[in-house]
């Protein structure tokens, strides 16, 4: 009995450390540099707490809860479990955390297309910096989210 736990409690885990987890989609990007590529020279980076990341994961998911789908477009569910997320945390002249939430989805990042710098991608790295992409509907999206107002706002899609 006392060996058959002791295997149990083994499996279990070792499952759950190979088992895909969530924040494998949420990839944070402390660098100053991607506020300059995203036209925010005049703000700050600011590091994250463990408390933070939670609050800006609690916050994409009630973003789209909010948002309004219309027919065309995926389903909330499939919004929050097939994508992969970029976030810069940022200061603002009046000193509140934000992040700039960058979403892209699974099939994008797993199956990107084909260019002429790579005519066989194998996958898109999202730790290499903020990919922007034009057009491509609501497999990309965006927004920001205020961390000390719990609030989001300018939620974009390419869809639209």
């Amino acid at each position: 009995m006392k060996y058959t736990l002791k295997f149990m409690l083994i499996l279990i885990i070792i499952i759950s450390c190979t088992k895909k987890s969530i924040d494998d989609n949420y990839i944070f990007l402390e660098d100053k540099l991607e506020l300059e590529n995203l036209n925010l020279q005049e703000f700050d980076i600011w590091h994250p707490s463990h408390s933070d990341k939670n609050k800006a994961k609690l916050m994409i998911d009630k973003s789209i809860t909010a948002y309004k789908i219309n027919p065309d477009v995926p389903t909330q569910h499939k919004m929050k479990s097939n994508y992969y997320y970029q976030l810069v945390p940022y200061v603002l002249a009046n000193g509140d955390k934000v992040f700039y939430v960058n979403a892209l989805c699974e099939s994008f990042v797993k199956n990107p297309v084909p260019n002429f710098e790579d005519p066989q991608p194998k996958q898109v790295s999202l730790r290499n910096g903020i990919l922007k992409v034009n057009d491509g509907g609501i497999c990309f999206w965006n927004i920001t989210i205020n961390i000390d107002e719990m609030s989001y706002s300018n939620f974009k899609s390419n869809a639209f």
